[in-house]
């Protein structure tokens, strides 16, 4: 498994290197341009690089959270809700699961929930597609996905009632016990 995570790595770093070279020829750039890839200066041009793409990225994602947002029509957001582009372990994509609502019916820690429903648990993706196609479920009890990322756990949740719906995203205490009124939205 590791070997072929390491191929595939060496794969992509081929095909990205290629990439490079193909814009440095097409930028006007020599076979002494190439060579000097490898000095130092050409390694702060490709840090700068690699900055200006994971900022891009954040851009993206916190563009595309807004917009799932804003379909939602969530009259309060809450914690990370208010941030996207510092959630972790989570990404946004377009939802092709279905997804259930899971009534454990009884007081479960953030540890317990994750132990019993950690595989099949919906993603944020998933949730926000839930709360978007089902907004008045929220309003009759709270609909929550847990995840870790490492030792940290985290959690997302629909609330709401009669008057408002709301958002709330955060990282989570492992030993924080969800009420008996809580459904989890699990993955069928």
């Amino acid at each position: 498994m590791a070997t072929s995570a390491a191929v595939q790595g060496a794969g992509l770093l081929t095909a990205v290197w290629k990439k490079i070279e193909k814009a440095v020829y097409a930028a006007g750039g020599t076979d002494e341009h190439i060579a000097r890839l490898d000095k130092s200066e050409a390694i702060a041009v490709i840090e700068r690089f690699a900055a200006d793409l994971v900022a891009t990225i954040h851009v993206a994602i916190d563009s595309l959270f807004r917009e799932i947002i804003s379909d939602g029509k969530y009259d309060y957001l809450y914690g990370f809700a208010e941030k996207p582009g510092e959630i972790e372990g989570q990404t946004f994509h377009t939802v092709t699961r279905e997804t259930i609502l899971e009534h454990p019916a009884v007081i479960l820690t953030t540890t317990e929930v994750y132990e019993k429903c950690g595989d099949k648990m919906a993603d944020l993706s998933e949730l926000l597609d839930y709360g978007k196609k089902n907004p008045e479920t929220q309003r009759k009890f709270p609909i929550a996905i847990v995840w870790k990322v490492g030792d940290q756990s985290w959690f997302a949740i629909l609330d709401g009632n009669e008057l408002y719906r709301e958002l709330v995203i955060s990282r989570d205490r492992p030993d924080f016990q969800w009420s008996v009124r809580y459904r989890f939205l699990v993955r069928k």
